[in-house]
């Protein structure tokens, strides 16, 4: 396999690099001015000549095209590459800079006077110090120093010899100009046993158990469907993180919420040092990403990778994303941030880290930010990511290999007496699924989305995303909402908290669980926490998922993705005067393509192909099947055969990811059996017990939210259902539809959002729930 590989994606592409001379040309490497640079610098000084500074030289890959070739055979059905994911390190022995690039851009840097500390193939950069007067005279550069003496950065694109053109992919450290901050909105207005907020008022918000019945996981949670990976017991989910964390904080939120306990690792990625807990906005991303992680996926470990932040921010991100991904323990990576005023050096960096991730099978998900349609823009008084009056999206999430993730807002409905919600009632009121809308709350934040200005447009996005050249963020989106303007859960997550975190609302000394909290990082990590249920259900990594989600997106309703058509009012997701996009039927610069219905999305997900099973050829009832692959258009016959020959049967896909096939017609009788099919090993087995009555004739299935199937026939003029119990393999007793006019023949059946059957007749017409 890794043979034909190297045949196919040579990475021969550069000349051996030549030893220079004292004196040689240099060229302009472009993309290192901040995008502030010119009105934050205006009245700056150039910085001290002795000024230390901590740099790195990223090197691009040996061949660009290839990778991004091998990265689209690796996501086409159609090629014999298909979802082979490479190992740890292969991409880099496949694409990474050659020995001869470290060496001879370690050896440049050394005769600049600077020290080279770290040379990471792993990581694709060699690390150095010097000072400004080095720099300056290195890169040919004036690092200017701010008014306030902390911050710096330049005006011009640094210079680097010609002989590395094509092979420096950029310099970092030349600039702290921009900067990185959670992508969450905390609302702390009460804490648990504690039932008034400081306005008197109770309130019930969401806790995982209404998550479940919300979005739909519960029948898969019920069949053993958790994000565990059998046979792959350290597959994990990882957490990017900029602090250590309170695990005192994720075990009361588990406690309280009836969750197992988790299997947390923690690693450092910046110079293998931990910044321990900063009690601030990153350790409290750190715990709700744990915690919503956990509560997700609840049989995934999770990793925790925690860059430090205090050398710089930017980079610590990167850094804890690069170790991940050079780790590739994890098949599943969260990131829960929003940068501002990258470089471009930093945004290409970042896009071939998330190469190497799609190349090992990993599944990175990035929130789509919490500003609208705002830019982000450094704010050097606080050190965080603050909205602008210009539009921009967070385009770490725009990356190409990436899965950008939205906000919405509802208002649950929640079971109480009386109907009225009664506030400790925590553990599964939720009632079920309900319209949501755009996250939008004035002054709070709303849904990151627009396009890109650094990512163009990739092929998934070509025919279904606005036709402006640039990729389109988000991708999909999920519950953000915290609380609205009037300060009501929409729908407000619980999370467990530190009391030593800055604003904290638990009354300390030890850890509690608080309300409420929302954002898109709180979206992003769900929909982290589902790609591993989807994962453990096909058994395999998932890679980019972005490919997979648009092909079935066309699907609507019926790929488990639920369209978001409802507007925040007034502004779409706009924000801070910069005007939203509006939320429409398909895809939408707000919410994506929408939400998932988790057990129907993690069902279909992956399902390239079609069954087509018995039927009727010419006079013949058939025993057989064929699989139809839409990316060939061709049928390949399925070797093995059905108990029997079978005709106009009910179909359901059940909870496990095989189908039932149930009663229909032999050509002889109609049929009281029933069979199982495995998808995966393309065999039938008969169901332990057959159904209780053979008129079952024109059958059709519905999957029901407890993971039990509703099956309807006609014959004989009746109109009969039983229901279906997975675990079990029974049928219940028969119950006779009675009323008249009820559908014989061409009939529909659908489930609604109360978990009543719709059935709409076609011959006699007439409707029944």
């Amino acid at each position: 396999m890794f043979f034909l590989l190297m045949i196919v994606y040579s990475p021969c592409a550069w000349p051996a690099l030549a030893l220079a001379a004292d004196s040689e040309p240099m060229v302009s490497l472009p993309g290192g001015v901040p995008p502030q640079a010119s009105q934050l610098l205006a009245a700056a000084t150039p910085a001290p000549a002795g000024m230390p500074l901590r740099l790195r030289i990223y090197l691009n890959l040996s061949n660009p095209q290839a990778a991004r070739q091998m990265i689209e055979d690796l996501q086409n059905p159609s090629s014999p590459n298909y979802h082979k994911w490479l190992k740890t390190g292969q991409f880099d022995q496949m694409f990474g800079p050659l020995q001869a690039s470290y060496d001879a851009i370690a050896s440049w840097l050394t005769s600049q006077g600077f020290s080279v500390t770290a040379v990471r193939h792993d990581r694709r950069d060699i690390e150095f110090t010097g000072t400004v007067a080095q720099a300056d005279q290195a890169f040919q550069v004036q690092i200017m120093s701010m008014s306030d003496g902390k911050h710096y950065g330049i005006l011009s694109d640094p210079m680097i010899p010609t002989r590395f053109q094509g092979v420096i992919l950029g310099v970092m450290g030349l600039d702290n100009l921009g900067g990185v901050s959670p992508a969450s909105t905390v609302s702390p207005v009460w804490t648990l046993g504690n039932s008034n907020s400081p306005n008197g008022t109770a309130y019930t918000a969401f806790a995982p158990a209404d998550f479940y019945t919300f979005y739909d996981e519960n029948a898969l949670l019920k069949a053993g469907v958790n994000g565990s990976i059998s046979g792959s017991p350290n597959e994990c989910l990882a957490i990017v993180g900029l602090s250590d964390y309170l695990p005192a904080a994720v075990n009361a939120f588990d406690t309280q919420f009836n969750l197992p306990t988790p299997t947390i690792t923690t690693e450092y990625a910046t110079n293998n040092t931990d910044p321990g807990i900063t009690h601030d906005e990153n350790e409290g991303e750190a715990l709700l990403d744990l915690e919503w992680g956990h509560a997700a996926a609840p049989g995934a470990p999770l990793i925790l990778y925690v860059g430090d932040a205090s050398v710089d921010g930017e980079q610590a991100l990167l850094d804890a994303l690069e170790l991940a991904v050079s780790d590739s323990t994890c098949g599943t990576i969260s990131i829960s941030f929003q940068v501002c005023d990258f470089t471009g050096f930093g945004y290409a960096a970042w896009d071939i880290v998330a190469q190497a991730a799609a190349a090992q099978g990993q599944s990175v998900f990035v929130a789509s930010g919490d500003f609208g349609d705002a830019g982000y823009h450094y704010d050097f008084s606080t050190g965080l990511c603050l909205v602008g009056p210009d539009p921009g999206v967070n385009e770490i999430s725009a990356d190409t290999y990436v899965t950008s993730v939205g906000g919405t807002q509802f208002y649950p409905s929640y079971a109480g007496i009386n109907g009225v919600p009664l506030y400790g009632q925590v553990m599964g009121t939720d009632v079920g699924f309900g319209p949501e809308g755009v996250w939008d709350v004035l002054g709070s934040g709303a849904s990151g989305g627009g396009e890109s200005q650094e990512f163009t447009k990739p092929n998934y996005q070509v025919l279904s995303t606005p036709a402006d050249g640039w990729r389109d963020v988000p991708d999909v989106a999920l519950m953000a909402g915290a609380l609205d303007a009037n300060g009501t859960p929409n729908p407000g997550a619980f999370y467990g908290d530190d009391p030593q975190i800055s604003g904290s609302y638990c009354p300390g000394p030890g850890a509690c669980v608080a309300c409420c909290e929302g954002g898109t990082s709180l979206a992003t990590v769900l929909w982290a926490g589902i790609s591993k249920l989807i994962q453990q259900q096909l058994g395999a990594r998932l890679g980019n998922i972005n490919p997979e989600l648009y092909s079935l997106a066309q699907l609507e309703s019926t790929a488990g993705l639920r369209d978001v058509t409802v507007n925040a009012v007034p502004n779409n997701n706009g924000f801070n005067g910069v005007a939203g996009w509006p939320a429409r039927n398909g895809y939408d610069l707000a919410t994506g393509w929408g939400t998932p219905d988790i057990t129907t999305l993690v069902n279909l997900f992956g399902s390239s192909q079609v069954v087509l099973i018995g039927g009727l050829a010419a006079s013949e009832y058939l025993q057989t099947a064929e699989a139809y692959n839409p990316v060939t258009q061709s049928f390949t016959s399925l070797g093995t055969v059905m108990s029997t020959n079978r005709v106009s049967y009910a179909a359901a896909k059940l909870p496990d990811g095989t189908f039932l096939l149930a009663g229909g017609d032999n050509g002889s009788s109609s049929l009281k059996t029933a069979d199982i099919f495995n998808p995966v090993t393309d065999t039938y087995a008969a169901t332990t017990h057959n159904m209780a009555d053979a008129d079952f004739d024109f059958a059709q299935a519905v999957s029901l939210d407890t993971g039990q199937v509703f099956i309807i026939g006609t014959g004989n003029a009746k109109l009969w259902t039983e229901i279906y119990d997975p675990p079990t393999q029974t049928f219940s007793t028969p119950v006779k539809i009675l009323g008249s006019p009820y559908p014989e023949v061409g009939y529909t059946t659908t489930l609604l959002g109360s978990g009543k059957v719709l059935i709409q007749g076609y011959r006699c017409y007439g409707a029944i729930v």
